[in-house]
């Protein structure tokens, strides 16, 4: 049985924004795992390129304003 959480026992939380022709806007509290295993520093937003254009992957650089309509 799957424990319920209540405002007492949860734990903290994340939010996820898909952005419009944009990333992938994470806050709250969390980690970031790269592909190669390692993790990053803790931080508390990062937006996460979804377009491929980025030069900071997987971080978004707002290449893909480039290209919006």
């Amino acid at each position: 049985m799957m424990e319920e959480f209540t405002e007492d026992n949860a734990p903290d939380k994340a939010f996820i924004v898909l952005k419009p022709k944009g990333p992938v806007s994470i806050s709250g509290s969390f980690e970031v795992t790269l592909e190669d295993g390692s993790v990053l520093e803790k931080r508390e937003k990062v937006s996460i390129c979804r377009c491929g254009m980025s030069q900071k992957m997987p971080f978004c650089d707002g290449a893909h304003k480039a290209f919006a309509h």
